[in-house]
């Protein structure tokens, strides 16, 4: 008899050893979502051999079509799916000017993505094990916001097993009180949590105010605001500035241009997000700029919005109640044959429950901004997020002029910019429909990615502009030699070593043991290259707790620096080489000239084409990548091929620096508000 044991998220082994007592002379496979040893005397009690779900992730073949992809299909399908005479989905979650379904969908697709790779990964189990029986234990992820953490779902599995003809055993399911706290309490918490939130920034914001020097007297011919979250506010370069300091990473050559420009009344808002206060941002941003005003969104969250967002929170539950069992639904979350709905099902009444009414909050915080500011553009960074969507239904729906701006890679089936054909308007126009948001105008870093929005995103071609990235304004006609000294000094490492850096990212788009399998290929891969020192530069949005759980495990944690406060421009002139799955840091450091390896243990095409073109080195295990970081180090021919592959990919992918793209976005924004000032003037008749 062989049975195999399906663990879906993170359970004791004193849970598994219930488990296999049930049939203890069998022989058993524990499939688990990570790697990790079993306990002392557990293979001399039974006949069993623990896998991870990597093992399996190998055997198969890279796919010929992207899990994205996929996802994208399955989403477009739950969304067109008829739930009355002649409504969809999309049209039943209408909100005043647009559909509130475009609020979702990115977090749905990021879910689809893992139970699609979920099935995937559970046939090959099944075809590679050919057990008789098979059992689940776990519950899979419950969270709220990460819902790709992770990726056994027990729902899934039961499905998957079925369909291959094998006996099922189900363990102890969730407990209805634990249903109930997930799916009703925890959203009203987390929305109490956020009210608090907002009224502490407020009150910080309000205070900070009083020690703000008066700006200097001007007469706009134009407001302008600009909208990014605190977490961009950071260390980072600035044009014509000696040293790094506290700005807006992605647009702080932009807002110097406006800050400079007498004849334009500029502002500068954020808002609460998922990923702390910002408290500290408050206070720098309010002393931080000369003429531009900052304004947390907060501070137009009146007692009336509260209400909007409390009263749809009521809707929004007894929608839910008519539709989670609405056979539409089950049937267009399917995905080759296995139905998906009852593992989607947990997530979509936490979307409706807390993620729709929050819809509501952030389109009534923008509309009141814009009713009390009169902006007349608005410049967006993450315009395609949870919130930048309702941010340009308010903005539309108030005749304001949008530009967005490009504050990463986007790839080709990137889950916010990519679109079905027929989802996104002609014209750019979708107030009034239940087509996509998307911005007058979208500035991005080359003409790569405006390739990528008009084919794959369906954006006007006219609407996307190339200007550059202006981060990187900084780096024309600078040259810095001592950055590799300082660094040397900063963490203390010998002159002896070479400095290879692994750029990470959020871990979103990856499950928990995807993550823990490229750490663990990094770490491995480098300690064999005695010569190598390696630094893990974080994320700003990242905590540095999984990379050191996964170092230690692996007995390299005093060799290994994970860092993420330090200047990144100067670790990447001062390093020998980059590592990482797909970053943006990927392409910031080919324009310094390093070598770029590229990680991927995901069974998938690389998300960006660094390898493809010839820019990066591709691998996909520890041998491969020991044997790329010595070949880098000792092959000059590789070198040489490495920078011509670079030079194509950065003509392509990005404007030729000129420290000019801040002044072009800048410009494109005063054009676009000066054509609505105009159009305002007509339509009065003055």
């Amino acid at each position: 008899m062989t049975n195999v044991l399906i663990v879906c998220g993170k359970i004791g082994w004193d849970r598994i050893d219930r488990v296999l007592k049930l049939d203890p002379g069998a022989h058993w496979t524990v499939v688990t979502e990570v790697e990790q040893a079993a306990p002392r005397g557990l293979a001399d009690t039974y006949k069993v051999s623990l896998k991870s779900i990597s093992n399996y992730r190998l055997q198969r073949a890279v796919s010929e079509r992207s899990v994205r992809d996929e996802a994208l299909d399955v989403a477009t399908s739950i969304g067109n799916a008829e739930i009355a005479s002649g409504v969809n989905l999309r049209q039943h979650l209408f909100y005043k000017w647009f559909s509130l379904w475009w609020m979702i969908e990115p977090a749905l697709r990021d879910l689809l993505v893992n139970l699609i790779e979920s099935v995937r990964l559970l046939r090959t189990v099944m075809e590679t094990e050919k057990p008789d029986n098979v059992y689940m234990v776990g519950k899979g992820s419950r969270r709220i916001f990460v819902s790709e953490t992770c990726l056994l779902d027990p729902e899934v599995a039961v499905t998957v097993a079925q369909r291959h003809g094998i006996n099922v055993v189900r363990t102890k399911p969730v407990s209805p009180s634990t249903k109930v706290f997930v799916q009703l309490a925890l959203p009203s918490l987390i929305r109490l949590a956020l009210w608090a939130g907002s009224r502490v920034r407020r009150a910080v914001y309000l205070t900070s105010r009083w020690f703000k020097p008066v700006a200097q007297e001007r007469v706009p011919r134009r407001t302008i605001a600009a909208i990014s979250d605190h977490l961009n506010w950071r260390l980072a370069a600035r044009p014509g500035k000696a040293a790094a300091g506290k700005t807006d990473a992605i647009i702080a050559g932009v807002l110097d241009e406006l800050d400079a420009d007498l004849s334009s009344r500029v502002l500068l808002a954020d808002f609460l997000g998922f990923a702390g206060l910002g408290l500290r941002a408050i206070t720098e941003k309010v002393s931080r700029f000369a003429q531009i005003e900052y304004r947390p969104l907060e501070l137009y969250v009146g007692k009336q919005v509260l209400k909007d967002v409390w009263m749809h929170a009521h809707l929004f539950r007894a929608r839910w109640d008519e539709l989670k069992d609405f056979p539409a639904l089950a049937k267009a979350a399917s995905y080759d044959g296995v139905e998906l709905w009852n593992a989607i099902r947990p997530k979509m009444a936490l979307f409706f429950r807390f993620w729709l009414p929050l819809g509501v909050y952030y389109t009534e915080a923008m509309a009141s901004f814009i009713r009390h500011e009169q902006p007349h553009a608005l410049l967006l960074v993450g315009e395609q997020g949870v919130y930048g969507r309702c941010f340009l239904a308010a903005a539309q729906a108030h005749g304001v002029a949008t530009v967005g701006v490009q504050h990463g890679i986007i790839a080709q089936d990137n889950r916010q910019y990519t679109h079905t054909a027929g989802t996104v308007a002609a014209d750019g126009r979708f107030v009034g429909t239940t087509l996509c948001p998307i911005p007058d105008a979208t500035a991005v870093y080359g003409e790569l990615f405006k390739r990528i929005l008009v084919a794959r995103g369906g954006y006007p071609e006219r609407s996307v502009i190339v200007t550059g990235q202006p981060l990187y304004d900084s780096l024309h006609n600078t040259r810095d030699n001592g950055a590799e000294e300082r660094i040397r000094r900063q963490f203390n490492i010998a002159s002896d070593r070479h400095i290879v850096v692994l750029a990470t990212h959020t871990h979103r788009g990856f499950t928990l043991d995807q993550s823990r399998h490229l750490l663990g290929t990094v770490f491995e891969a480098v300690c064999e290259v005695p010569q190598a020192k390696l630094i893990v530069k974080l994320h700003p949005a990242e905590e540095p707790s999984l990379y050191r759980v996964v170092a230690k495990e692996k007995s390299v944690l005093e060799d290994v620096l994970i860092v993420r406060d330090v200047n990144l421009f100067d670790l990447l002139r001062g390093c020998t080489m980059l590592l990482t799955a797909h970053s943006t840091v990927g392409l910031e450091a080919m324009l310094f000239g390093k070598p770029v390896i590229t990680v991927n243990v995901t069974g998938e095409r690389d998300v960006m084409p660094y390898a493809e073109s010839g820019a990066a080195v591709e691998v996909r295990n520890a041998a491969e990548l020991a044997h790329a970081i010595r070949t880098i180090l000792g092959d000059n021919e590789t070198a040489r091929k490495l920078e011509e592959g670079r030079t194509r990919f950065l003509a392509d992918s990005l404007r030729p620096l000129d420290g000019n793209a801040g002044r072009r976005i800048a410009d494109l924004a005063v054009s676009m508000a000066d054509a609505r000032v105009a159009r305002g003037k007509r339509e009065g008749g003055t």
